[in-house]
């Protein structure tokens, strides 16, 4: 029974060492989450944006026009929504090494991860996906605080959207080193 003590406390000692580490990593990703939910809605509500969909997103658009301005904005997002799937599959992987270098190919697939983000759709299709990409940023921040605030402030954990919200009991941390 000793020897159980002692290891739980060695580990609430490591977790408490690890909490500033992690408060930081999940600021960092929550900042990330925040800029891509709303550049997605900056691009929706653009007046340019049927300017680089459909028929007309297949024609160059004028530079200083809101169909260019439209485009930038898409091209940010593009980026953007690739870097944030990126360093999600990095953070998963325990050696932090899931991709390695990103071809063009590969960025343009990371990319379209979260939803279809192409000149060729049509206005309305390009608007739906951008709210999915918004509610997904939303969700992924939410999920992020329910497990930040389950491992460090010992929370109970939120249900899922539509789920019965029966109290439970916030799990216990115990490390078995």
């Amino acid at each position: 029974q000793l020897n159980f003590a002692k290891s739980k406390g060695t580990g609430q000692g490591t977790q408490a060492a690890d909490q500033p580490t992690a408060t930081l990593a999940m600021n960092d990703a929550a900042s990330n989450l925040d800029r891509l939910a709303l550049q997605a809605m900056s691009l929706r509500d653009h007046e340019g944006i049927g300017r680089i969909t459909g028929i007309p997103g297949a024609f160059p658009n004028i530079p200083g026009m809101a169909g260019a301005d439209a485009q930038a904005k898409l091209d940010t997002l593009k980026s953007q929504a690739a870097f944030t799937v990126l360093q999600a599959m990095r953070a998963a992987s325990k050696t932090g090494g899931a991709l390695g270098q990103v071809s063009d190919r590969e960025e343009l697939m990371l990319a379209n991860n979260l939803a279809a983000l192409q000149n060729s759709q049509s206005e309305q299709a390009l608007k739906d996906n951008l709210l999915l990409m918004i509610q997904w940023a939303q969700g992924a921040k939410a999920r992020m605080q329910n497990a930040y605030d389950m491992t460090y402030k010992g929370a109970v954990a939120a249900p899922p959207a539509g789920a019965p919200t029966t109290p439970r009991a916030a799990p216990k941390f115990l490390g078995f080193e």
